[in-house]
């Protein structure tokens, strides 16, 4: 009996010192692997960045677009900075995009913060180039970087494809800012706002030998423009009132008189806005956007800084509708700077037909005023017996755009423009003549859009 005790014994000993010898050599077991989790604090496509609090949603867009009567990116000639005719330059126009977005979001002490960028790459009628339309930071209430003016209300881009010159947006391009929004409550909120200055023609009424806003000083503003506004936003829509104060400056040393600088004049300009949910429609809305501007026309018109609005082929025996849209006129018989006036208006309709089909039509009136002496003052000498000394100037566009999403991430569409320009000094000129003009545009767009 001992002796089977021993053997027993013996046996487990030399198993559990096999058993310790074979764990001995296994490989350390390895830590768990940290999967990628999803972020439902700001609705979809979020996750948190491994190891970090921080969430981040990836997006962006493919872009395909086809226009005829306008300039890649949908601009007629109106609002664009050089003529495009039916006889000098292409009528057909396109372009390729594809944009990424990054949204980043972290949880702090003060609220959200929030970093975001889009932007990628595109080819416009055989052109590639790399562009950023959105850089910002938004912390606390603040929000600093490149993102849509906090004056602008109504934007035509949700509602068209082309690029309309009337009202103030910015979407297109976003503007720099810094900004604080105070939230009141009840969907009220108030924004206060130095932004990029607006600047646009500021033309020298004493340049030689002929004086003319095509020879004018560039637009040098020495401050930010301030601009403050007023919302809300509730369940039957959204309502803005705005203001924006905007210096008016020339530039040093331009031009034939070098030292021909006017003393700087702040201009302003004044806007509302209302957006209406349609009772029993949903998805159909109804807005519209009135601004009101002195010396500050860039936040009545759209369009580039240049400012110069061309329709037509000024030549030998044909015609040409042009207008400037200028803050100011300025020369010594002015006494200074003389601020031009503008206003204008901007609405749109929208209607879901279904969900994959919706059309919209949307329109809007421009217009601006230069005084009788400022136009006397950039009026080339001889000229008057030919034609009126007269810059005041307008344009209004109108257009429908129908759009069809076969899958709710894919979108075709066309969008049709009519832009009509009533000229400034109509008349005689070299050869040809000023008198009013207009143009059709379209454009045909397919759009791929992941997480935007």
């Amino acid at each position: 009996m001992k002796l089977l005790n021993g053997l027993l014994l013996g046996s487990v000993a030399g198993l559990v010192a096999v058993t310790a010898a074979q764990a001995a050599d296994l490989p350390v077991k390895a830590k768990a692997v940290e999967y990628v989790k999803v972020c439902s604090l700001y609705g979809a496509g979020f996750y948190y960045m491994p190891g970090t609090d921080t969430c981040l949603k990836v997006g962006g867009y493919v872009r395909a677009q086809y226009e005829t009567g306008a300039w890649a990116g949908g601009a007629t000639a109106v609002g664009a900075q050089a003529n495009l005719t039916r006889t000098d330059t292409p009528n057909v126009a396109y372009r390729a995009r594809g944009d990424i977005t990054l949204d980043a979001r972290t949880q702090t002490a003060y609220g959200t913060l929030r970093s975001y960028i889009r932007g990628g790459w595109q080819l416009t009628d055989g052109a590639q180039a790399f562009h950023f339309d959105r850089a910002f930071i938004q912390f606390a209430g603040f929000t600093f970087g490149n993102t849509q003016s906090f004056y602008d209300f109504l934007s035509l881009a949700p509602y068209s494809y082309s690029a309309p010159r009337i009202g103030s947006d910015t979407g297109a391009t976003g503007v720099m800012v810094a900004a604080y929004t105070a939230q009141f409550g009840n969907g009220l909120s108030g924004t206060i706002s130095l932004e990029a200055p607006r600047n646009r023609i500021l033309a020298d009424g004493d340049s030689n030998p002929a004086p003319s806003l095509a020879s004018d000083y560039s637009a040098h503003a020495k401050a930010f423009d301030v601009v403050a506004n007023l919302r809300v936003d509730q369940a039957w829509g959204s309502a803005q009132v705005m203001a924006a104060a905007h210096n008016v400056s020339g530039a040093y040393g331009v031009g034939p008189i070098a030292t021909d600088h006017p003393t700087d004049k702040w201009g302003y300009a004044l806007g509302a806005g209302v957006q209406f949910n349609v009772p029993g429609m949903k998805g159909d809305i109804i807005a519209a956007q009135i601004n009101y501007a002195k010396g500050a026309v860039g936040y009545v018109y759209a369009g580039s800084v240049g400012s110069a609005l061309l329709l037509g082929n000024n030549g030998i025996g044909n015609s040409m509708a042009y207008g400037n849209m200028a803050d100011g006129v300025f020369s010594a018989a002015l006494g200074g700077i003389d601020l031009t006036t503008s206003w204008g208006v901007t609405a749109v309709y929208q209607h879901l037909w279904s969900p994959a089909l919706r059309t919209s039509i949307y329109g809007g009136y421009t217009a601006v005023s230069y005084s009788d002496a400022a136009s006397l003052a950039v009026c080339p000498a001889g000229v008057a017996a030919l034609r009126t000394c007269d810059e005041d100037t307008s344009f209004w566009q109108v257009g429908t755009r129908t759009a069809w999403f076969p899958h709710p991430d894919l979108e075709l569409g066309l969008d049709v423009m009519y832009t009509k320009l009533n000229t400034a000094n109509e008349g005689v000129a070299l050869g040809g003549e000023f008198a009013d003009a207009d143009i059709v545009s379209a454009m045909f767009r397919v759009q791929r859009n992941f997480l935007p």
